[in-house]
Parts: structure tokens; sequence; C-alpha cells
């Protein structure tokens, strides 16, 4: 499915739209701008300021965590701050009414998206705290952290408060503390091999195991001065040494053994201690603009929070055209509009409204990188399957233009370059500026597997088997991702393919015929094991029957120079191994009649 990516995280399960429909034109909505955030509210002002400072404070203790790391954002992330229950339920609503949805984080390629609930304290905040600092880290550090390193993180600075002048961070979590003395924990030797696709990371009791002692490691290392001093240097030797064993030896002077025991033994201990920072030890940038919005900004706003809910695209659609209403020639409901066509698939009608948007504005980076991604998505839609192109389809260069002119207007944005070097897959042989726009990609979002695995195919089809290679040693390799591991290994297998029919139009079958014996014997696609078993098979039938004519021709050649003792002695191979009836007889008529001239010498 060609969806654009959502990772949605809810305190409580959700159910369709709004139960009031769109809001009214009375109603007071405000903008607050942050240094780095920029909140949408109909709470009061002071407190959404207070909330955009806090989100600052969290960023920057982060910064303070890894102090080497260069800040970045590639995507913005729109924070909508309802008043409070009732407000947050007309757009994210619980299915259990006593369960009260406490707030929502989306993630797509052009922004992330957080509905929180201002009124319900702590909760919300802490889904918002976890969320952020999963894209902070996976968009600032340069290679994939194990899933325990990057969830127990998260945890940890899930529990973040602020109290008056001062911010705590790491205060302990009673659920996963009650939850670790009521469970056996997980060896670390299974702990540090658990990805996405584990059970224990998907499967209920397991995953909050996973998740605590994940928790209690992280608050181990991050409580101990000695341990915390050293933190740099194991994500310096994670990198280096790509085996989660190796790095702790080499930053903590301890092996997995010892660790454990001394988990086990903080586990359960009767206090946990956390860090706290007054205000001037985390220095911000205290900058806070609000200001009221208008009742079309409003729509607009609310009608794209909703357009990247899954199953919301009705309601979105709904704001959409009443803000249409308003202003027929709004460049902000032509594009939502748009969205909420890329989001069911309806790729040509989506991108009739993008190019409507940026008729009416084009100044809109997001615009022009949707437009892009539609015409992309729908030519991939309808071309799946078919044969290798001669030419770029006009889609693919309207795509590209369009990713161009989204890089031109906003160089920092990853996904336009992952997009440009997208469509340089499809029947191009001038690879070069899609590699470099896929490197850049990957440099700025090292998380994103499929950046990385395009750059892979990429590589392949300009024929930089060792640049690929290389890609698969250092980064898929270590991911510990089996599902990656598997698309990467047949990636290549196809690529040996590719080689195999160029020896072969060299006549150099010997060595294609051991490449395809190769491919079928590695790789897991059953449909290609059995075509290329077929493939071998008739290829090695024809090389033996091939090379039973060169002998026959050879022994003709010996016989007319006079060898015709060699010659019958080639011919008697022919005989035997020759599956040709034909080239059989032949063979044996000649052999006897060159039986009777050596009788008759």
């Amino acid at each position: 499915m060609a969806r654009i990516r959502f990772a949605i995280l809810v305190v409580a399960l959700l159910c369709a739209g709004p139960a009031d429909g769109i809001p009214r034109e009375k109603e007071k909505w405000i903008e607050v701008r942050t240094a780095n955030f920029v909140l949408y509210s109909d709470a009061k002002e002071r407190h959404v300021k207070e909330i955009g400072l806090d989100l600052e404070r969290l960023r920057r203790s982060l910064i303070l965590l890894f102090e080497k790391m260069e800040v970045r954002s590639p995507v913005p992330i729109h924070i909508f701050v309802f008043k409070n229950e009732k407000s947050l339920k007309r757009y994210v609503v619980s299915k259990d009414p006593d369960h009260p949805t406490a707030g929502i984080y989306m993630q797509s390629t052009e922004g992330n998206y957080v509905g929180i609930n201002g009124d319900a304290g702590w909760s919300p905040m802490r889904i918002m705290y976890h969320e952020y600092f999963h894209y902070f880290v996976h968009n600032n550090l340069d290679f994939n952290l194990p899933v325990w390193f990057d969830e127990g993180l998260a945890e940890y600075y899930e529990a973040f408060q602020v109290d008056k002048n001062k911010v705590k961070i790491g205060l302990p979590v009673e659920g996963h503390i009650y939850f670790l003395r009521t469970h056996p924990l997980i060896p670390l030797y299974q702990l540090f091999r658990i990805n996405h696709s584990s059970s224990a990371y998907n499967e209920g009791e397991r995953r909050g195991v996973f998740y605590a002692q994940s928790w209690a490691l992280m608050h181990m290392i991050l409580s101990n001065e000695e341990l915390r001093s050293r933190l740099d240097e194991f994500v310096r030797y994670l990198e280096e040494e790509k085996t989660v064993v190796k790095a702790i030896s080499r930053a903590f002077a301890m092996d997995e053994v010892e660790l454990m025991a001394r988990l086990e033994e903080y586990v359960g201990r009767n206090s946990f201690s956390f860090t706290t920072y007054t205000f001037d030890q985390i220095e911000i940038d205290e900058t806070v603009q609000a200001r009221r919005m208008e009742y079309t900004e409003v729509l607009h706003r609310l009608g794209d929070f909703l357009a990247h809910k899954n199953g919301e695209e009705s309601e979105a659609r709904e704001h959409y055209e009443t803000l249409r209403a308003l202003v027929p020639e709004h460049a902000g409901a032509e594009a939502g509009l748009g969205f909420v066509c890329l989001q069911e698939e309806m790729y040509e009608e989506a991108a009739e409204f993008f190019r409507r948007s940026i008729a009416i504005e084009g100044s809109d980076y997001r615009t022009h990188y949707l437009l892009g991604k539609s015409l992309l998505d729908n030519f991939r839609e309808k071309s799946a399957g078919s044969a290798r192109l001669d030419s770029v389809p006009p889609d693919v260069l309207e795509a590209r233009e369009s990713f161009q002119r989204c890089m031109d207007l906003n160089p920092g944005f990853p996904y336009a370059y992952s997009g440009f070097g997208l469509s340089y897959m499809y029947g191009e042989t001038e690879t070069v500026p899609g590699i470099q726009a896929l490197l850049y990609a990957h440099d700025l979002m090292p998380h994103e597997k499929s950046v990385a695995y395009n750059l892979l195919v990429l590589l392949l089809e300009r024929g930089d088997r060792e640049g690929a290679e290389e890609l698969q040693a250092t980064y898929f390799i270590p991911l510990n991702d089996p599902e990656y591991n598997r698309i990467v290994k047949e990636a290549i297998l196809l690529d040996d393919i590719d080689r195999a029919e160029h020896l072969l139009e060299k006549d150099r079958r010997e060595e294609a015929l051991a490449l395809i014996d190769h491919v079928a014997r590695e790789t897991s696609d059953h449909l290609r094991k059995e075509r290329l078993t077929r493939w071998s098979n008739s290829l090695r039938s024809n090389m033996e029957a091939r090379q039973n004519v060169d002998r026959y021709n050879r022994a003709i050649e010996l016989a007319n120079s006079g060898d015709r003792e060699g010659a019958v002695k080639l011919l008697g191979r022919v005989i035997k191994d020759a599956d040709d009836p034909n080239l059989v007889e032949s063979a044996r008529k000649v052999r006897n009649d060159i039986r009777r001239s050596m009788r008759g010498r």
C-alpha cells in the first residue's frame, strides 16, 4: 500500500471523527510560537505558552544528553492543545467511556501531529514526551539504536516534569518497577537482540517486561555518575562495534553477566534517584509569540489534523469544503483536499488538487512534495510488475520536477530528496543525481530504512556492487531486521541475475551458470528459485548440446587432418552423451565411415 507512513500512539482506542462537526465561527483559537514549536489551541494563552516552553526545556535536556549531536528537525511538529476533554473528544474520540482519550501522536512524511487534552495533567504530556524523544533521536543520530536502548531512553524521558523553576528527568515509573518485581527479567543476550518484529516487542505481557526492563537498564546507567559519563562513549562504540555486547564491554568495562547482576540489584532497591535541573542550567530561548487565529485558519489547521488520522477523511473533507465555500481560491483547502485523496489512494485526483493549490499560491514546499508523491505513487501502482522501461515516463519527470521545486523551497526537507532519488529508478540511465539525493536523505534520516534500501538498489543499478554491499554490511545487517535483510539480500541476488545475463551475452556461459546456480540456492523466493532452476537446467542442457556439436565438428577436423583415431574417440563421446538423435545418428555414420577407411589402409 502506498500510503504515507503513520505511527499512532493513543492512550485509549479511537473511533471515528468529531462528535460536533466543524468548529463554530465564534470559537476562539490561538497560535503560539516558541523557538522550535508551533501550537494551536482553544485553551488559555498562558497555559499553552507553558506547554510550549516545557517542550523547549525537554528539547534542551536532550541536547545536554548528547552534547556532541548536531540538532536536526527534518519535518515540522504541529501541536494541538485542546482545552479540555470535551474539546478533544470532537476530534479524538475514545471507544471506552470509562477511559477517556488523553492524546494522540501521528507521524507522516511532511509533518508530525500531536493532539492532547490540555486539562488532563501529566498523562497526555507523557505521550508527547515519549514520541518526541523518538523523533529527536532518530533524526539526530547517524545510525539506528538498538530497540531496547531506544525505547528505554524514551521511557526515561517520558517521565519528564516541570515543577516551578525546575525540571525533573528520570522520575521512577512505579508501574515498571512493580512489573519487574513480579515478572522474570529477560536475559540480556535476548534483550539485546529484540527488534521491532520480535514477539517480545509486540506481544502482551512480554512487551510489558521488555519496556519495563529497557527503562530500568537506561535508568540505572543514567542514574550512575560513572556509567552516565561513559554514555557518549557507549553510543560511539555501538556505532563502531555494531554489537551491543562489545560496546558495553569497551564503554562500561563489564560483561553482560555483571551488567545483569547490577540490574537485578537495582530493580530491587527501595528508592530511585532522578535528575533535577533549574531553569538557569538549561537555558532556552523563552521567546513566545501568540496571536488570535482567523476562522479560516482554524478550519484549515483542524482539517489538516483530521486528514492525518486514519479513517477521518470525510471529516477532514468537510472542513476543507467549508473553507473552500468561504474562500473559493484557498491554496490550503485545495492542498488539503488533495491530501485526503492521496490518503484514499486516488492519486490522479490528488495531483489535480495539488496543481490547483500551486497555481493559487506556489510557495508551500509541502504541496510540491505531495504533488510529486501522488504522481510517483500513481505511476508505481499502474506499472507494478511491468517490464523495464526504455525512457523516463512523463509522470515520473513531472514528479521529479516537483521534488526539485520542493528542495529549492526547503533545502533541508529530506523526503523531497528521497522522492527525487526514487524517480531515478524508472527508465533512467543516468543514476548519479538520484544516488546523490538519496545519500543526502539517508544522512538526514538514518532511521528511514526505505531510503537506505532505495539507495542500495540505485547503487546496484549503476553497477556499484561494492557500494551496495558496503551499505548492506554497515547499515542493514546491524539492524537485525529479518525482513529488511531478506529484501536487501534479494536485491543483491537480482543483481547477480543481471550479471549472469550480461555474461551470457558475452558467451561466458560457465560463469553465468555458476551465478544462476548461486542465486537459486540463496533466494528465499520460491517462484524465483523454480524459475532459476529451470533456466539452469535448460542452459546446462544447451551447453551440453553445444559441447557435443563442438566435439562432432572437432572430430571432422581431426579426421580431415589424418588423426582418425582421435576423431573416432571424440565421436564415441558424442554418441554416448548427446540427446539429439539426429546428431547421434550422424556421429555414428561418420564413425563407421572412418573405421572402414582405417581398415582399408
